[in-house]
């Protein structure tokens, strides 16, 4: 599934006027063979992402788009922004998480200053969690599962 949302003009550049319309594409796509980063076995997932866009005043281009749903708060406030808003905190690009459930829940409690990878490798070998399962950090990208509550909240969005 995939979606444009429309969430009308905004005065983005300051000048006054709301001349910028923004929109944001959302999309949830179900997929085979992808490995479960809770329980490492492959399963049929959904990946969720979402993508912002400020037009500028002719629509004939973009002014700013990408990840910068967090930076509309400040023109947004209807329910629908912060709904997407959410599940784009929790869930965008689910399905590329460089570790398993294990070693994600450990790097998250480090202070990881210099080269990411080979600061995180050192400090999961160090924990015993460098493997796990058979699967070493950052080998393949895992999925992280959307619980069925804010599935349907996802789905509704469509």
């Amino acid at each position: 599934m995939k979606k444009t949302i429309s969430f009308g003009k905004i005065d983005y550049n300051g000048r006054g006027r709301k001349t910028n319309e923004v929109t944001i594409d959302i999309k949830l796509i179900e997929e085979e063979g992808k490995i479960n980063y809770e329980t490492m076995r492959e399963e049929k997932m959904f990946c969720f992402s979402a993508c912002a866009n400020v037009w500028n005043s002719k629509r004939t281009d973009i002014l700013a788009g990408g990840q910068m749903l967090d930076q509309l708060g400040e023109f947004l406030s209807d329910d629908k922004y912060k709904t997407i808003l959410d599940m784009w905190n929790k869930y965008h690009l689910n399905d590329l998480k460089e570790g398993c459930k294990a070693q994600d829940d450990f790097v998250g409690k480090l202070d990881v200053k210099g080269d990411y990878y080979d600061t995180v490798c050192s400090e999961l070998n160090k924990a015993g969690l460098l493997v796990v399962d058979g699967y070493k950090f950052g080998s393949k990208w895992l999925t992280m599962p959307i619980p069925e509550t804010d599935l349907e909240t996802i789905k509704n969005l469509f």
